[in-house]
């Protein structure tokens, strides 16, 4: 591996890397300086407090993999290890060795449920991998000579065309950079990225800028503090706040030598740049995901072998109060009732059970459930239908089945 700590570049210099990401062909023009700040900052991710990732997505043709192979790999001269997408968690901890080193994970693509269960574990290492205070990851052996210790401290770069995180938790932790492919061809754009990545990008630049980054290490943590602290009102929480922290104190310390002041010189920098769409597409936390696909869950009505969605049989009480009672006992054979303005779901049922199969949520959904806005915990068991009686998480009529304009 090849890495040079003197002459590092300037300012000015560093500040061309910058205006190479933003010469890609992105969705939202934030994402070109996000690139920037995330592979500054990945040259020194073991000492960072947060390890943000990144997956680059888009259609066929949009220049995933030339991003990864001509220019990050490229800035970090070495230092990341480059994968393809059939690697496997465990052949990452075997070859990282307790290294913080980015990782860059190209075509990882979820197309066979071989493939997506393998992505998930990867998505898991990537997750443990963000934290500073993260426990150590253990493993048996198969020899059975004792457990192995891991400690994992890697921020990743995934590429493919279709994002395949399921999970709230992956979900936060690594933000989506969209390449789009110009209307009209981008023949004439995409030359002049590649004439600035040779012109720019060589040896001697690539070395000066790992030499700053080295070299800038405790001003980036310190940067990064500051950006996640600042950054809390702006994002909505503090793990939005963290994960940009890490891109935002990289880009700042591209462009800058100093050290921020304080929270309003942090606040200025991000409010230099466009985070409207950015900030309309956060993570979806798992409790609503779950209350989806809950009701959205198509069940059979024995009259008539009509099939409707959960939802919809709620909604069918919410608005007919005299009720009608087959869809009733369907809804709660399947551990859901309406009373009053909230729904319960019962914290045991088979039919809830069978709907949550091969979901992150296929046991204990309760306790992601009393998660969601207003829920509370019933007091004591309730009765469903025959057989089914069970304490509830008791939640609010959620917004969407309250906008029904007319329910057969």
């Amino acid at each position: 591996m090849h890495v040079k700590t003197r002459d590092p570049i300037d300012s000015s210099e560093a500040t061309k890397l910058v205006d190479i990401c933003n010469l890609i062909s992105w969705e939202e023009s934030i994402s070109g300086f996000l690139l920037a700040g995330w592979i500054f900052s990945s040259i020194i991710c073991g000492v960072l407090p947060w390890r943000s990732h990144i997956y680059l997505t888009g259609p066929v043709g949009a220049g995933k993999t030339w991003v990864i192979e001509n220019l990050i790999n490229r800035c970090l001269r070495g230092i990341g290890l480059t994968v393809q997408g059939s690697s496997t968690e465990a052949a990452l901890r075997h070859t990282m060795k307790g290294d913080a080193r980015p990782v860059l994970f190209d075509e990882g693509e979820a197309d066979t449920r071989e493939n997506a269960a393998r992505m998930q574990r990867i998505f898991g290492l990537a997750r443990q991998a963000s934290s500073e205070g993260a426990a150590p990851i253990i493993k048996g052996t198969q020899n059975q000579t004792g457990a192995l210790e891991y400690i994992f401290r890697s921020c990743f770069v995934f590429a493919s065309i279709q994002p395949s995180m399921i999970h709230y938790a992956d979900e936060s932790r690594i933000t989506l950079l969209r390449l789009a492919i110009p209307y009209g061809g981008g023949g004439e754009r995409f030359q002049k990225l590649l004439n600035a990545r040779n012109r720019i990008l060589t040896d001697s630049f690539c070395d000066g800028l790992i030499s700053r980054a080295v070299l800038m290490a405790p001003i980036i943590r310190h940067n990064h503090w500051i950006f996640a602290e600042a950054g809390e009102e702006k994002f909505g929480n503090r793990r939005a706040a963290d994960q940009f922290a890490m891109m935002l104190a990289g880009l700042y310390s591209l462009m800058n030598d100093r050290k921020l002041q304080d929270h309003e010189d942090a606040k200025e920098f991000i409010l230099r740049h466009d985070w409207e769409g950015r900030l309309k597409e956060r993570p979806i936390p798992s409790e609503v995901t779950l209350l989806e696909t809950i009701l959205q869950t198509e069940v059979l009505i024995e009259s008539g072998n009509a099939r409707k969605m959960l939802g919809e049989l709620v909604a069918s009480e919410i608005y007919n109060s005299n009720g009608r009672y087959q869809e009733q006992d369907v809804l709660r054979r399947h551990g859901l009732k309406v009373v009053g303005d909230t729904l319960h779901i019962a914290n045991r049922c088979v039919g809830l059970s069978k709907i949550l199969k091969d979901t992150p949520w296929s046991s204990k959904w309760n306790q992601t459930l009393i998660n969601t806005l207003g829920a509370e915990k019933s007091k004591a068991g309730e009765f469903f239908a025959a057989g089914i009686q069970s304490r509830s998480v008791i939640i609010p009529m959620p917004e969407s089945l309250r906008e029904v304009d007319d329910v057969e």
